[in-house]
């Protein structure tokens, strides 16, 4: 290959160190050329590959200004090249990662939902389910209610609330027997929380149990297979359909009777 002084353009020897025609040190040249080959190095092409294994965005953004770069410095354009297409491989990776991933959250939030949806359902099957089989009773008959075996007389009487210090003095009360017997194996009693009375406009009565003695509420505890003769005592409000209804939580039992004075 021809070699030519820089200073007088003569041809020489391609490893001479010295121009024959004008003196000029060749040297100088090769020290120049290795100089500029060292400033034309491509770092945004480095960058740019190193960074496409771990920041796929700033690795593909390096790359091609290093892909740019190359043409000017004549270096790094294979590694741009490399950079970009591992940059894109990674970065459609991560895609797939992200909508694998929302596919699963909104498998699993939906999965949740029906979830929710069908214990709702259960829900109203049981509710309903309970509401069809609540049994009624009358007077006369015996239930079965947490623990308990009650059984109502088959007549009720009026008696008079008779407290001057009291808003229901005077007021007409019924009064109803029942003996309640304990069939557990433990003791039990007939928790007054665990019924209401209603009366005959369908809304739940104020109690009078405290001016009656013999009133269920002051009844006390039964042991196994004891029991108990004793009186509810449900105020008046008019002729028509009460009831007493019982409700621990887990059972439901409702006793109606027609009422006129």
């Amino acid at each position: 290959m021809a070699k030519f002084c820089p200073n007088c353009g003569n041809e020489v020897e391609e490893n001479a160190d010295i121009c024959l025609k004008c003196g000029f040190k060749m040297q100088n040249t090769n020290s120049i050329s290795n100089n500029t080959s060292s400033k034309n190095s491509n770092g945004m092409a480095v960058a740019g590959f190193i960074l496409s294994f771990f920041f796929a965005l700033l690795g593909l953004i390096f790359s091609i200004i290093g892909l740019k770069k190359s043409k000017e410095t004549n270096s790094g354009k294979g590694l741009s090249i490399a950079g970009i297409i591992i940059s894109c491989i990674n970065m459609i990776i991560g895609v797939i990662i992200v909508a694998i991933s929302g596919l699963t959250v909104f498998s699993i939030a939906e999965e949740a939902k029906n979830n929710a949806a069908n214990n709702n359902n259960a829900e109203s099957i049981w509710d309903w389910s309970t509401e069809k089989e609540e049994a009624k009773y009358t007077l006369g008959d015996t239930i079965e209610f947490d623990g308990l075996e009650i059984t109502f007389d088959n007549n009720y009487s009026f008696v008079t609330v008779n407290n001057q210090f009291s808003e229901y003095n005077n007021n007409d009360v019924i009064k109803l027997g029942v003996n309640v017997k304990n069939i557990s194996s433990e003791k039990k009693s007939l928790n007054s929380f665990y019924f209401s009375l209603f009366g005959s406009k369908g809304t739940e009565l104020s109690s009078v149990s405290s001016f009656f003695d013999e009133d269920v509420d002051f009844a006390g505890e039964l042991k196994p297979e004891a029991s108990y003769y004793k009186y509810f005592y449900i105020l008046y409000d008019g002729d028509g359909i009460y009831s007493i209804d019982f409700d621990n939580y887990t059972e439901e039992l409702s006793v109606e009777f027609s009422v006129t004075k």
